[in-house]
This record gives C-alpha cells, structure tokens and sequence, in this order.
C-alpha cells in the first residue's frame, strides 16, 4: 500500500545587525608662551653677607601654569624660590640664614646648578623670581619662564548601525512511501512456519506410504490391481504391522487390520 504525508518546513527569518560603535580620539597639544627671559649676574657675597647675595625679577601673572627653567654658567650652585607678593614681603624680612633657606614659597630649591620645574599660579598677582648666590665668585644665571595652556581636539567616529530580516515562509512537500497495510512481521512469520511445516508433513507421509519402515519391518501396500492373495501375503508378511491396503471392492485405502472396508463395509477375507 502506498501511504502519501503532506510535510511542511519553515524557514526562519534572517537577521544581520552591526552594533553602534562611537570611537572619541582626543588631542592635547601642550602651547608655551614665552612671559619671562631673564641673566642674571651675581657678584660674590661680601664678608658681612652671611646668607650670601640674591637678586630678583618679578613678572605680573594671571591663573595658570608656569615652565620655570634656569641654568648656572659653569658649575657653581645657586638656591632659588618663587614667590607671590605677600611671601616675598615675608621672605624679605628674615634674618636667619637657615629659615630663610628652608621657606617654601610657590617652589624653592637650594644648592643646584640647573632646574626645570611646573609652577600653579593660583591667582592674578605680582610673582617674583629669586636666586641666592653663597659662592666666593659671581655666577651668571639664565632664567626662562613659559606660560602654559593646552587646546584639545576631539574626533568622532560613527558606525551607521543597520538590521535586515527577511519574511518566514513555509515550504510544503507530498512524501510518499511504501506500507503493506494491515499487515505487521509477525503475520508473515506465522505464514512461513506454516507452510514449512506442512511441507514436512507432505514429505513424511510420502515417505511412511512408499518405503516406510514400522520396527524394522518393510510395508508394503498392494496396488488397486492388488487381489486377496496379495492382501493375505502382505499381511502374512508384514502381521498387524501393516499400515494401509487397498479395499478389493471399493479401492478405498484402509488399515490392514480391520476385518471389514470402513468405506464399502464389505468383509476382506484373504485368500489361500
């Protein structure tokens, strides 16, 4: 039997998407304005100059940030400080070598040769730089001050983000097969056994009419021409040992030892 289904197969919906990305790429590119340059020329303490001799420039500055550079000619050393109008005016009055050495200021250094340092201007006001010079000679120094600012520039990068989806659709197929309909294994198994085993009961008769074997016996079964001596024979021959013979009467085929055909109901009476 031919068995027909009727399938059907979705296809799902497509889908590519590409995610936002924004990439900021920020410059920050360091400006100097030269504000200050400045030599200094600083003769050698006299001998009633314990803390040694300074000098100063002053420079009227806004909020910002300072590159303060200077460097001593040859390998003498100076102390230097930076100051804004009030600490100058402090700094000015101390006697002792030692405080004054250690006053802080905006920034300070004792003993150097050379320096480069960044200074926080915190407001408008009057700022002055000043060297001390404790060497034996005069020394020759040469300052730079730079104001510092920065200009930043920022890039942005976009990536368009997009989404395509296609629709869904069905897709339908008639499937066909081969079944025997009502009809499982097990019903032509039984079949088969069947047949085979009235084949071998075919084939056991066959062989127990025309050559069979009863204890050792040989049977023989006289033809339809047979007659009652051939019964009487076979009989003498074979006793109650004989299976079938043939009625003389009817040629029906009978068990040897009755005395009368369970067919015609004559008697069988062998003959001498």
């Amino acid at each position: 039997m031919t068995v027909a289904s009727l399938e059907t197969f979705v296809t799902g919906a497509t889908m590519t998407s590409e995610a936002v990305d924004t990439l900021t790429s920020t410059t920050q590119a360091i400006l100097q304005s030269n504000i200050l340059q400045h030599t200094y020329s600083i003769p050698s303490p006299n001998p009633t100059s314990e803390c040694g001799i300074y000098d100063e420039t002053d420079a009227k500055l806004g909020p910002g940030q300072l590159s303060v550079s200077f460097a001593v000619v040859g390998s003498d050393t100076v102390d230097f400080w930076v100051l804004n109008s009030q600490q100058w005016t402090t700094w000015q009055s101390i006697t002792n070598c030692q405080e004054a050495e250690s006053y802080p200021g905006l920034t300070s250094i004792v003993g150097v040769n050379s320096w480069n340092t960044t200074v926080t201007v915190p407001a408008t006001d009057l700022y002055y730089f000043v060297f001390v010079n404790k060497n034996n000679e005069g020394v020759t120094i040469s300052l730079s001050v730079n104001e510092m600012s920065s200009a930043q520039t920022t890039q942005e990068l976009f990536l368009t983000s997009y989404t395509t989806q296609s629709s869904t659709w069905q897709t339908s197929a008639l499937v066909t097969y081969q079944q025997l309909a009502g009809l499982g294994t097990s019903f032509f198994l039984g079949i088969a056994f069947l047949l085979g085993a009235s084949v071998g009961l075919i084939l056991a008769y066959r062989n127990r009419r025309h050559e069979g074997e009863v204890s050792g016996v040989t049977v023989e079964i006289p033809s339809a021409e047979a007659g009652s001596a051939q019964l009487a024979g076979a009989r003498a021959r074979g006793g109650s040992r004989l299976v079938k013979i043939i009625c003389p009467h009817c040629r029906s085929e009978i068990a040897a030892d009755g005395m009368f055909c369970s067919v015609c109901g004559n008697k069988i009476e062998p003959e001498e």
